[in-house]
Parts: C-alpha cells; sequence; structure tokens
C-alpha cells in the first residue's frame, strides 16, 4: 500500500510540472509592420515623415527592423580633357541616410553605378574623348535589426513618431587626371518598419494552470487506481479457482445411456 501511495504522489508531482509549463508558455510571437516612400527628387533633398508607434497594449516589443530600399536614376558625361589615355572609375550614385528626431542614424543606403576604364581591356578613355550617360539606374536594398532600450523606446508610444531621410549625390570619378565630370541624379526611397513583439495568449482560450492540474491528476489517479485493483485481482485468481474445483467435486455425477 505505501508503494502504491508513493506512485501517486509521483504522479501528482509530474503532472504538476506539466501544468507548470501550460502556465508559463502564455506568450506568442507576432508582427506588424508599416510601409513608408520617399518619392523619386532630385538630390540632395531631406523629407520628414511620420509612422505610427508601438501600442504597449498588445504586448512588449522585443525588436525593430528597417528595411531600406533606394534608387538612383542619373545622367552625366566625362570627358578627358589630358593628352595621353585616361583610366579609372566613374560612379554615378546618391546616398540616403535615415534618422530619428534626435539626429541618431538608423541606417545608410548607397545605390552605385559604377564604370571602370582600364588599358589592359581596351576601355580607357583615350585623349579628348567622352564618354556619355543617359538615365542610367541602380537599386540597392538593405535591413537594420534593433533590440537595444534606447530605439524600443523611440518606437514605443502612443500616436505616431517621426523620421527622416536625407539623400545627397555622391558621383564622381577617381582615377586619372585632366578629367571633367558632371553627373546629375534623383533619388527615391521607401522603407519598411517590422515590429517583433510577444503578444499574452487570450486566456479563454487557455485552461486555468489549475484546471490542467486538477484534470490530469483525476486521470492519474484513476490509472493508478485501476492498476492496484487488477493486481489485487490477480492475487486473489487461484484461490478462487480453488473454490470453484472443490464445488465441483461435490456434485452429482449424471448418468448418460444409449438405446
Amino acid at each position: 500500500m505505501k508503494n502504491f501511495l508513493g506512485k501517486l504522489c509521483v504522479a501528482g508531482v509530474t503532472l504538476a510540472s506539466v501544468a507548470g509549463m501550460f502556465s508559463g508558455n502564455l506568450a506568442q510571437a507576432a508582427t506588424i509592420s508599416q510601409s513608408i516612400n520617399s518619392p523619386m527628387s532630385d538630390t540632395d533633398w531631406e523629407t520628414t515623415f511620420g509612422f505610427n508607434k508601438f501600442d504597449s497594449s498588445l504586448g512588449t516589443l522585443n525588436q525593430v527592423d528597417i528595411l531600406m530600399n533606394a534608387t538612383v536614376i542619373g545622367s552625366g558625361s566625362i570627358q578627358n580633357i589630358g593628352t595621353s589615355v585616361a583610366t579609372g572609375t566613374a560612379t554615378l550614385a546618391s546616398q540616403v541616410e535615415l534618422f530619428d528626431s534626435n539626429s541618431n542614424s538608423l541606417g545608410l543606403i548607397q545605390p552605385i553605378f559604377t564604370d571602370r576604364f582600364r588599358t589592359n581591356d581596351g576601355t580607357a578613355l583615350a585623349a579628348g574623348a567622352t564618354k556619355n550617360y543617359s538615365s542610367v539606374t541602380a537599386s540597392r536594398s538593405q535591413s537594420y535589426s534593433f533590440s537595444d532600450e534606447l530605439t524600443l523606446a523611440y518606437f514605443t508610444g502612443a500616436g505616431q513618431g517621426s523620421l527622416t531621410a536625407i539623400a545627397s549625390g555622391v558621383s564622381g570619378w577617381t582615377g586619372s587626371s585632366n578629367i571633367t565630370a558632371n553627373f546629375s541624379t534623383r533619388a527615391s526611397a521607401a522603407y519598411t518598419v517590422v515590429y517583433t513583439y510577444s503578444a499574452p495568449i487570450n486566456s479563454q482560450a487557455v485552461p486555468e494552470p489549475l484546471t490542467i492540474l486538477g484534470a490530469l491528476t483525476a486521470v492519474g489517479f484513476g490509472v493508478a487506481f485501476k492498476r492496484h485493483a487488477t493486481k489485487i485481482n490477480a492475487n486473489q485468481e487461484p484461490e478462487n479457482l480453488a473454490n470453484v474445483e472443490l464445488l465441483t467435486v461435490g456434485l452429482p455425477q449424471s448418468t448418460l445411456s444409449f438405446e
């Protein structure tokens, strides 16, 4: 009997551990995203726009991801005004950087188009030659993740916050001297702000831990009692069979006759 009660205690402790797992896992990961665009405009430009902050009543904000995509469209020319061939790199590019209202940088992206001039492959720019560029396009995407308290606090609250994007032209020539370069660029940018947070599970959809414990404990006791009863019956079975045999011996014998 002591062993039987001991097993019941062990079963109760095990079921309590299972219920503890249910009570400790009452949150689930969720995300919210929003998109913001800066239209194509001549560089240099600066624009400030609003974004929706994370509502803390939804749960706990764990991470902010900012996905950036920028495109540059440009035209221009380079001219070798020297008396010998010119080698180097022509770069047509823009730079877009995102800031919070406290002037903290949240990301930098540079869509770049490059054109290299080399003597070994015959692309060097001859003396007096000009290379023109028309409607050159380059795009680039990049993402930044933040989980520090300062950034999470900036994106949490009621209503809207503000972000500022600054675009500048960074086109030019590097290489041989005696080159004149002229570039004109336009740039656009798109941003997606993603909130990853822990949302509490609806309490109506998850049973209370004590309710789970009670139900599981009842099942455990039922199984344990059934096994105990089966063991008792098994121990008594030989004695019952002996009684049956004794009763059989005491019965009168039947006589059968055939004609």
